[in-house]
Formats: C-alpha cells, structure tokens, sequence
C-alpha cells in the first residue's frame, strides 16, 4: 500500500516547534510590508528589509511603530513574484471585502507569507460579500506560499452580522481555493490557523500529479451553507492534500430541514457534508475533529474506471454527530475504483443526535469498489436512538442495481469489484438499531475477492440489534474469522443472511466464521461519552460546551485536551484500545 515513487503522500515541509507551530524566519532579501486599516496609510506606506531596526528579529512583532499600508492590494503590489516576501496584516484589523492571489515564493525554504503582526490574539479578519485568496488558477498552480493567522468571514451569510443579506441567493463562498496542475503544479502550499466562518476550502488538482505537499493544519472551518441547494466545508477535486488537526463543525447548514423550518434559508440536505472529495490521489485527512455536517463526515466520490482514486489515508480524526461518518465509494459505479486506501484510528460518536436532514440514520462508514486497503482499529459507538434507528456500523459492498447501472450509463463489468481489502480490529459498540447495526457485507450486485473481515469485537449490549449480516449467495471472496459477538436480541436474531434471521451456530455455518467467537467483552469504561469527557477536564459537562470551547481553538489558546488524538485515546482507554503505529496501519 506504497505510493508510487513519483508520487509521494504530501507531508509538512516546514520546521514546528515543540507546540506543533510552523517555524518560519524571512530570508535575508526578504521584503517586508505591514497592512493596517486602522492605520496605514498607502502613500506613506513604506517597504522594510528583513534585519531593518524597525522589523528586528521577528517581523511579525516590530521593533516599534511601522509605516504600513491602509489596503492590501496597495501592499501586495509591493511584494515580488518568485521572492520571499512578506505581507502582514495588523492583528484586530478588518479588511474587506478581499479578493486576492497569493505571490509564489522563491524556494520551500523561502516561501512567501501572508500573517499577521503585533500583540494580542485577535487576528486580522477578511469580511463581506467576498473574501477569498487563490494560490494558483487553473492550471497554473503557485509554489512556494504560506498564510497563517486570518480570519475568514463572509458576513452576507452570518445572520448575526450587520450586513447577513437574507436575499443572497450566490453559491457557497469559497474563502481559500488552491489549484495546480498541468501548466504548473500547486506545490509547498501551506495554510495554518486560519479560521473560516461561513466560508470554505477549495482544492483542485488539473492533472494526476497536479499537487505536491499541499498542507492545511490546525484551521477551523465553520457554519458553511448555501441559501439553497448543497455545499461542503471544504471540496476537493482530483486533490492531493495533507488535512491535519483542523475543525470542522456545522457545515452544510444553517437550519434543520424540518417542518416548521420550511422556506428558511439554509435547510439541510443529504448532499451537503463537511468535505465533499471527488477523484482525490495522495491523501491524508488526519487528527482532525468532524462535528455536525449536515449528512456526512466526509464524503468521497470518484468518477468511473479503475484506480480513479488513489492512496487516500484517513488517520485518527473524531467524528460527532451528523448522519455518516465516511462515505467512501458510491456515486458513479465502477470496479476497483479505489486503490490501497486506508481508514484507521478514528473515533465515530453519537451519530443521529441533532439530525440535520431530518432523516432517521446513524451510518458509520460505507466501503465500495475497492481494490486493495485496510479498515482498522476504528471504535465506532453509541449510534442511534428512538427517533433514529435506521443505524449501522460498517457497510462492505462491490457494484450497484442494474437500475442505477442503466441510470449511470454503466456496463455491469465481469470479475472483482471489490478485491484485497482488510476489516479487522474495529470495535463496534451499543449501536441502536431496527436493521442490521454492525456490520454488513453485501455480494448482490458483484463479486469480491480476498476480502478479509477478521478481529473485530461486535457488542451490543442493553440493545436488541442483529450483530452483522451478509446480502448474496456468494460469499466465496469473503472470509470471516475471528470476530466477537454480542447482543442482547433474541440469539436467534443475533444474524441476518439474505433477509432471514439466524443464530450463532447457523452464523458460523453459513459464513464459514468457524473461529468466531461468542462472548460479552467487560470493557474497563465503555459508556464513555463527550457529556463525561467534559466531566473529567472539570468543565461543563454537555456536548455544547465541548463544541464551544473546540471552536476556541487557536495558536494563541491552543489546548491539547480539545484535538482529536487527546479525545480519542480517552475515549479508546475506555474499551482497552491503543492507537494504531502508522507502520501498522500500512500493512
């Protein structure tokens, strides 16, 4: 599951320092100008080298004052294509509304930088009916370019703002896009604690290699919505990204799409996620927090033919909330579309509680058309409720309805859909359900081979859910061994094999799971939950409050007990689990 030689995964390409924060200096040529609206004046505006008595040792805290320019684009006309330039905005500043495109930089080790300067914690902020920077168009990608510190606010979409525009009818906005390929690759782009509110990420790649080293980390991206139709927190289009310790929360929606919400502005559809990724390469989504989309956690697609995706690894993130965790196949059918992906590590809670669609689902993950991969010491729990119990842990499956094949101009291809894929060490647990809750492996619609579902612990007590189940007469690609069940449903109901309930022994028989094993696991905590982890850092304990304080999130009040990788080892303890080594999670 190695990437190809050319095309390594993306990764940090800058120094951080013992509290994850990029380090970055300015080159001795570096240029240097300040921007204040506050202050600044754009003909008296003066350009400072790196070293000037003014600067000192850190531009982004000068000396004293600076002669800094009112407007930004009056400043960034002083910054040097191919340099590293700097550009910093005064902290506490607005600016807006901001259209703008990043300078190249000269080198990974001399990028270009748009930040923030002096005292305090407030950063500068981009408002209005349009703010948004680009690094690279089309197919022309820029190289070499870091932001950190902005604040991103598309006001006419804030209900809270001065100037929110109930009539808005324009798409979603897009507050960062970044694009490469073909003419010019988008390569050493980084973006690092910027926070992006009503507005999001878009990441475009025009050719397979069309990104190198795209970076986003420890940004938040938050209450993303369109008037109408869907939208995402952040897209991606034949991408290649590195998403590290963001937040996202509430995308997709402002309103619940029920009753006595209709004709608001906002309502939840089942299309509208927090990430939305199509035909994305080299990838890793990990340490991120996905609370409250509208339906998925994130949701990737590709178009048809074989190895359309490629290498996407999805690596200790926290999922809360929202109606599907991962969606990773679907749409467009095709065989063996996605080639060695990898799910593990991740948390997945609570699913169905705020029910932003009005739908009645609690969905885990959903796998299709595989060709090689692995899922894998993911703890799944606590889905589902009495009003929601169309719930499920984990759902395997290979092709599509001859319906949805003749809809999508799709031939039904011979051989494997869904070949050399792993689903082992995962714990499902207390998932609510009136269907199959745990775990399903559908065969109806096209083959699989060497598909592998083993060491994985089943356990729904205090609920009545049928444990796993398998839809298609042949199973002779799919092997079962080893996994531990238990439910408190009738023990002859504890299965489900092409729509007829079955016991233990009937399980093993017919699946050929002759190893598996029948037992209630004594977990040291498992009724851990948000509401307790809140409890046990002696704060409030609800979900709301968890929410608040994760969106406090920042380089200036950063705290580890609200990232993912804190959380979700708290809430692994709890089941006896341990994180993953990456060199395990490879294998």
């Amino acid at each position: 599951m190695k990437p190809l030689p050319n095309q390594p995964m993306p990764d940090r390409w800058l120094p951080v320092d013992k509290d994850g924060w990029t380090i970055l200096a300015p080159a001795p040529d570096s240029q240097i100008v300040y921007v204040s609206s506050s202050e600044g004046d754009d003909a008296t505006a003066q350009v400072y080298m790196a070293g000037d008595p003014a600067v000192g040792a850190d531009p982004r805290l000068p000396n004293g004052p600076v002669r800094a320019f009112k407007t930004i684009r009056a400043a960034m006309e002083r910054t040097r294509d191919g340099a590293s330039d700097w550009a910093l905005l005064k902290r506490g500043d607005a600016f807006g509304p901001v259209s703008m495109k990043a300078r190249n930089g000269r080198s990974a080790k001399e990028p270009s930088f748009i930040g923030a300067y002096g005292k305090g914690a407030d950063r500068p902020v981009f408002k209005g009916h349009g703010v948004g920077i680009s690094f690279g168009r089309g197919n022309t990608g820029a190289q070499f370019a870091v932001m950190m510190d902005i604040v991103f606010h598309a006001t006419c979409l804030d209900p809270e703002s001065a100037d929110y525009d109930s009539n808005h009818k324009e798409g979603g906005h897009v507050a960062i896009n970044i694009e490469g390929g073909g003419q010019r690759r988008a390569k050493n782009i980084l973006v690092e604690n910027c926070l992006l509110r009503f507005c999001g990420f878009s990441c475009r790649g025009f050719s397979p290699d069309g990104m190198a080293d795209v970076v986003i980390r420890r940004c938040a991206v938050v209450d993303k919505y369109n008037f109408g139709g869907h939208t995402m927190g952040l897209w991606g289009d034949g991408a290649s990204i590195l998403l590290e310790e963001c937040l996202f929360d509430h995308n997709g929606w402002l309103h619940q799409n029920a009753p006595e919400n209709k004709g608001k502005p906002g309502l939840a559809n089942p299309l509208s996620h927090n990430t939305y990724c199509l035909n994305m390469r080299y990838t890793i989504f990990r340490n991120n927090i996905f609370l409250r989309g509208a339906s998925i956690g994130n949701k990737f697609t590709a178009k048809p033919g074989a190895a359309s995706v490629r290498n996407v690894f999805l690596d200790n993130n926290l999922y809360l909330d929202g109606e599907i965790g991962i969606s990773i196949g679907g749409n467009v059918p095709g065989p063996l579309r996605w080639v060695d992906c990898r799910i593990v590590n991740n948390v997945m809670t609570d699913f169905g509680r705020s029910r932003p669609t009005g739908r009645t689902l609690a969905w885990g993950m959903d796998i299709s058309d595989w060709d090689g991969g692995l899922v894998a010491n993911n703890l799944l729990h606590r889905f589902g409720s009495e009003e929601v119990s169309m719930v499920r842990g984990i759902l395997v499956k290979a092709g599509a309805d001859e319906g949805e094949l003749k809809e999508r101009k799709v031939e039904k291809a011979p051989g494997p859909w869904c070949r050399n894929l792993t689903v082992r060490d995962n714990v499902i647990y207390g998932l609510r359900s009136i269907r199959i809750g745990g775990l399903v492996v559908d065969t109806t619609q096209a083959d699989f081979q060497n598909v592998r579902i083993a060491g994985n612990q089943i356990q729904m007590p205090g609920h009545s859910t049928t444990l796993a189940g398998v839809e298609g007469k042949d199973l002779s690609g799919v092997l079962f061994s080893g996994n531990t069940y238990y439910s408190d449903a009738d023990p002859g109901a504890w299965f489900v094999v092409n729509g007829a309930k079955k016991g233990f022994d009937e399980w093993a028989k017919l699946s050929g799971e002759t190893d598996a094993k029948k037992a209630k696991i004594a977990y040291p905590d498992p009724t851990r939950t948000i509401e307790g982890y809140m409890k046990h850092l002696g704060k409030e304990p609800t979900c709301e409050a968890f929410i608040a304080e994760a969106r406090k999130q920042s380089r200036e009040n950063w705290r580890p007990e609200f990232t993912a990788p804190v959380i979700n080892d708290w809430f692994r303890a709890g089941f006896g689990m341990k994180k993953m080594p990456e060199s395990k999670a490879a294998q």
